[in-house]
């Protein structure tokens, strides 16, 4: 079964959403573990990107260009 995560970048106040196994996301933990929580935080884990991408209503939420690069919303 797949998941989701959602990363929020705090400065920019984007959001963008992730399947589970993404290189960028690594299940929530990112590609950068150590600068988690500095300037971002991660969401998740979700049952559909839906539910990943509704975690952030307030950033601009879009999907990740790499692992779900034909999700359109």
């Amino acid at each position: 079964m797949d998941s989701y995560w959602t990363q929020e970048d705090w400065p920019t106040k984007t959001a963008r959403v992730h399947r589970g196994d993404c290189r960028y996301c690594n299940n929530g933990r990112g590609w950068r573990p150590d600068r988690t929580g500095q300037n971002n935080a991660w969401y998740g884990p979700f049952a559909t990107p839906e539910q990943a991408r509704d975690a952030c209503a307030k950033a601009d939420a879009r999907p990740c260009g790499t692992c779900l690069p034909d999700t359109r919303w």
